[in-house]
């Protein structure tokens, strides 16, 4: 879990332009924020290592042949974290969060074909200790999937 940082307006202009292009050169943001590029690359590598940024590939899960996807809603006895710890060991479990409301734990699941979505759901994440239902909801596409939104002031 990442703890709220303190970041000043250059931190936070380069979050900016890393949303715009993840692949930006030290030296490009440099000459936009006005510093140099090794201070850039410093402020860069600060904000990875307190977990205010990571720079991945994000790729689709359909094109790469999961054909299957749904969120799964997760009710749970006892600690959530524990559950949630078991879950995070499954590894068609791509993104998960605790939740408060109906659910205690929300997660995602990809799976390249319906028998694989059938084991993960009744095998894998049911059979879990302390998990006391857990409501698959499928979904056929992604409408809208953002990376970048602002950051504030």
């Amino acid at each position: 879990m990442t703890m709220r940082s303190n970041l000043d307006a250059i931190d936070k202009q380069i979050l900016r332009e890393l949303q715009i292009d993840g692949r930006a050169s030290y030296a490009e943001i440099a000459d936009i924020v006005k510093l140099t590029p090794p201070a850039v690359r410093a402020r860069i590598q600060k904000l990875r290592d307190t977990g205010v940024l990571q720079i991945v590939a994000v790729t689709d899960p359909i094109a790469l042949g999961y054909t299957e996807s749904a969120i799964i809603g997760i009710r749970v006895d006892g600690l959530a974290k524990d559950v949630a710890d078991r879950l995070g060991e499954i590894k068609n479990v791509i993104y998960m969060v605790m939740s408060v409301g109906g659910y205690d734990i929300m997660c995602e699941i990809v799976c390249q074909s319906r028998e694989e979505f059938a084991d993960v759901l009744h095998n894998k994440i049911r059979s879990i200790e302390g998990v006391r239902s857990a409501d698959a909801f499928p979904y056929t596409s992604i409408h809208t999937q953002r990376f970048s939104w602002d950051v504030p002031n």
